[in-house]
């Protein structure tokens, strides 16, 4: 708000109050601009925040994680479902890309399996120094 202590912010404050008028949607008797001035003042965080509606889906999942992880609020139970499915995209680039060197050793294997004998590891181990 203001410091009713400095005249100057008192007397800025009065004359604003003075030529405001308050629409219909104003309840508080504050006017517009120090509502909004005081709320953003003393705001907790300057992330970004996200808001989510409970539409039908929203309610199903919230459902399905309450039957996982019991009666929490909604917000930790919609933490707890994007750390899930978070956990579930990541195992699954990683097999996907599990997949990929295996078909790519596959193929080398298939275009180059023919150059060495299967018994040339061991012929060479033997070879080296004990």
């Amino acid at each position: 708000m203001f410091d009713a202590e400095n005249p100057q912010e008192a007397a800025s404050a009065a004359a604003l109050a003075a030529t405001h008028r308050p629409s219909g949607r104003e309840k508080t008797g504050v006017p517009h601009r120090w509502r909004y001035w005081c709320y953003t003042l003393v705001m907790p965080t300057t992330l970004e925040r996200t808001t989510i509606t409970h539409t039908p889906p929203v309610e199903q999942l919230l459902d399905v994680a309450r039957a996982r992880w019991g009666d929490e609020p909604p917000r930790s139970l919609l933490l707890r479902l994007a750390e899930a499915g978070a956990k579930v995209i990541a195992a699954d680039a990683h097999a996907v890309r599990r997949a990929a060197l295996e078909r790519a050793s596959r193929a080398a294997d298939t275009a180059y399996g023919h150059a060495y004998d299967p018994e040339y590891l061991n012929r060479l181990r033997d070879e080296w120094p004990a």
